[in-house]
């Protein structure tokens, strides 16, 4: 097996590690918004649900991104163990994705560096979004405690 190909199946089973992460980041986002919930409907500002609604939608169309790349990976891997080769895995990979209408038929061919590149920085706004749930979370908490004070 080549180098270059050890070193995709290597980032492969890396990001795929992520998935338990990811779940955890998901349920948090929940809870989160439970709490937004609860502060609202106590005090009587349902209005405060619309910013927590929004992000938690941001924040679930993250989710299943990268979850549907994590498919992907493991994918990959399944068919690098059966003796299908990376090139012939990636030409299907893009077949498919033009046939699904995911990408365009005049989307250049991108290379899985790039392709490990733009999951990264999927989850990076999938963990941005759930500290900006936090945030707002928090946020709420700190304008309830100091209009009582």
């Amino acid at each position: 097996m080549e180098p270059h190909n050890d070193r995709i199946l290597f980032q492969a089973q890396t990001l795929l590690a992520l998935s338990t992460s990811s779940l955890a980041f998901l349920l948090s986002c929940v809870l989160a918004w439970c709490g937004i919930f609860i502060i609202a409907v106590l005090h009587q500002v349902l209005l405060w649900i619309i910013p927590a609604i929004f992000i938690l939608l941001i924040h679930l169309y993250f989710y299943l991104r990268f979850c549907f790349d994590q498919g992907l990976l493991a994918q990959l891997i399944d068919a690098q163990q059966q003796g299908t080769s990376i090139a012939e895995f990636t030409t299907q990979l893009d077949q498919s994705l033009i046939f699904f209408k995911l990408v365009k038929a005049s989307h250049n061919v991108r290379n899985w560096d790039d392709r490990f590149t733009g999951i990264m920085r999927l989850f990076r706004y999938f963990i941005g979004s759930a500290v900006l749930m936090w945030l707002y979370l928090i946020g709420l908490i700190i304008g309830v405690v100091l209009c009582q004070v």
